[in-house]
């Protein structure tokens, strides 16, 4: 078939049976598959029932005529993109304009030209198919559109929320391009900077933002370390404007496009001030336990639950003439007189029990081979994890 596409289908409206075959045996002879109506009404009704993809409209007809039937038409959406042709013995210039002003899209008048009518139906169903692709086409992209326009709201929503707890975030996080020109900071990095709200960052670089030392370390490890591996993390510093130096815990991590090359570094702070500051005290107390532990006239110790000796300050190699690390994990009753390990073993398995045993008296032996008067004082401890030591003091009498 060279006319039609197969399938279209043609409604044809006349109210004069002679009229309707005539039109229905030069459509179907061109491959069109026909319905006929016999009055307005009827047309109507077909139309709505199965949509036709083109209509012949007789305009003169009884009751509803051929202008309300196209008028109709075209105020129905399911109909109104059906192209209409009107038929008609009428070809006054008013009685066309009156057909163009209901809808119709072309005219053939009576008597119907064969040809007139196949060229006229091909070129207006080419016209509906190329409109109804066209508007296909619009629906398609106008729904692709909708859905974007739907997951770029929601990208943003997302982003928004991300820069929400970024900007909330009491830790720093900024952006930089490769070449260390700052593209963002949020509020807490420009608090710790001591830079004003709204400072123009692209005039800042990070290595201006780092005492000397911290910038070498993140220039010649972190950011190197980044970019090969993705991330870096290690302790640096910030350098404030007024010239303050603010400890941190900092990560690196080196953002790549898909050809592996760098597009922006991105970094986290941590001011780590405070716990910086307690692990100064905590140094600070350990060394002054240290110095009274090595200083302190009298012996120090520390036992196992086996009896095994732990720990000895300076004190004992004073009292007996043996280095303490000579005496680590022996067991304390090799120091101990014969005749009083007994009792030294009594003792140590009572306050091992958690009793505190009385001051009390034992020999103990020397590097000399004598033996000295201690006085001892001992006490158990549970340490971190559930661990049991025997501490206490012993003093030269």
């Amino acid at each position: 078939m060279n006319e039609a596409k197969k399938g279209a289908r043609v409604l044809v409206v006349d109210d004069e049976e002679r009229n309707r075959r005539l039109l229905v045996a030069i459509l179907e002879a061109g491959g069109y598959s026909v319905a006929e109506a016999a009055d307005g009404k009827q047309a109507l009704e077909l139309a709505r029932q199965n949509p036709p993809d083109i209509v012949l409209l007789d305009i003169m007809m009884p009751g509803i005529d051929g202008y309300e039937v196209a008028r109709q038409l075209k105020a129905d959406v399911a109909t109104k993109a059906i192209p209409v042709v009107m038929v008609t013995a009428l070809d006054d210039r008013e009685s066309r304009l009156r057909g163009l002003e209901a809808g119709a899209e072309e005219f053939v008048t009576k008597p119907v030209d064969r040809n007139e009518l196949r060229i006229r139906v091909r070129n207006l169903l080419r016209l509906k198919e190329f409109s109804d692709h066209l508007e296909q086409l619009v629906e398609e992209r106008t729904a692709k559109l909708e859905a974007e326009i739907v997951e770029r709201k929601r990208i943003e929503k997302e982003q928004a929320r991300l820069v929400a707890i970024i900007e909330a975030t009491p830790d720093m996080v900024a952006t930089g391009d490769p070449n260390g020109h700052v593209l963002y900071y949020n509020r807490a990095g420009l608090r710790m900077l001591g830079f004003e709200p709204g400072l123009d960052v692209s005039t800042v670089r990070f290595r201006d933002t780092h005492p000397e030392w911290a910038a070498k370390l993140v220039a010649e490890t972190g950011i190197p370390h980044a970019i090969e591996h993705g991330t870096w993390s290690g302790e640096t510093a910030l350098l404030r404007r007024d010239g303050r130096e603010i400890p941190i815990s900092q990560v690196i991590i080196a953002h790549k496009g898909s050809d592996g090359s760098v597009e922006y570094l991105s970094t986290i702070a941590r001011d780590i001030s405070v716990r910086k500051q307690a692990e100064e005290v905590l140094r600070q107390s350990e060394e002054r336990y240290r110095l009274l532990f090595e200083r302190a006239p009298d012996v120090i110790f520390a036992l196992a639950p086996t009896g095994a000796i732990m720990s000895l300050n300076h004190a004992f190699e004073t009292i007996t003439g043996w280095p303490p690390a000579q005496w680590f994990g022996r067991p304390f009753q090799q120091l101990i007189h014969p005749d009083d390990q007994t009792r030294a073993g009594e003792l140590f398995q009572l306050v091992l029990g958690g009793k505190r045993a009385p001051t009390f008296e034992l020999r103990v032996g020397t590097a000399a081979g004598g033996h000295r008067d201690v006085e001892f004082t001992g006490f158990s401890s549970q340490l971190s994890g559930g661990r049991i030591e025997v501490q206490g003091i012993g003093r030269d009498i």
